[in-house]
């Protein structure tokens, strides 16, 4: 019994089952990829990271992205506000970072800043990172010029002048108060 202007049912089977396939194959190959919101609180929801864990590394991130100052235009914004976002994302970091850290770090900056601030803090971050180790072996913690070499080496002037300004007047203050005892 067949119907006028159907085609046979047995003709349907090969391109049903091939479209089957093509479905299946399409679902399972689904990657799982990091859920973004930046909404309020640039908040990123990670994926479990295979390979070897920088456990501190992603909530690090997270506090990165929920603290740089970004203007309404997307641009990021270099200031005090910086520093202390680019403190609070490195801290408890293990260095040195890997090649597939870097990246994925990279990465996740610019989808929970977009393209521009997220590169531009990308940068910054990776070069704090390195900052931070020469600070720390400094032997005159308290020499402030040695710091702001340091700054200048690792930011440039202009950047390290935005940046370090509140930084560097505080402890310039300091610096005159126990010059003063």
């Amino acid at each position: 019994m067949s119907h006028r202007g159907l085609p046979p049912i047995r003709s349907l089977v090969a391109p049903l089952a091939l479209t089957a396939m093509v479905l299946l194959a399409a679902l399972f190959s689904v990657v799982e990829a990091p859920e973004y919101n930046r909404g309020e609180t640039g908040t990123i929801h990670l994926p479990e990271w295979r390979g070897p864990a920088n456990p501190p590394l992603w909530p690090a991130l997270d506090q990165l992205i929920e603290r740089a100052p970004v203007a309404d235009s997307g641009a990021l914004l270099v200031d005090d506000r910086t520093l202390a976002a680019l403190d609070i994302g490195s801290r408890g970091v293990r260095q040195p970072l890997t090649m597939a850290e870097r990246r994925r770090a990279r990465f996740l900056l610019r989808r929970g800043l977009g393209d521009s601030a997220g590169s531009e803090l990308a940068q910054l971050w990776l070069r704090y990172l390195g900052y931070r180790v020469a600070v720390a072996e400094l032997t005159g913690a308290a020499d402030l010029s040695a710091r702001q070499e340091l700054q200048r080496r690792y930011f440039g002037s202009d950047i390290a002048a935005s940046l370090f300004r509140g930084d560097n007047a505080m402890r310039q203050a300091l610096l005159s108060e126990e010059g003063r005892r």
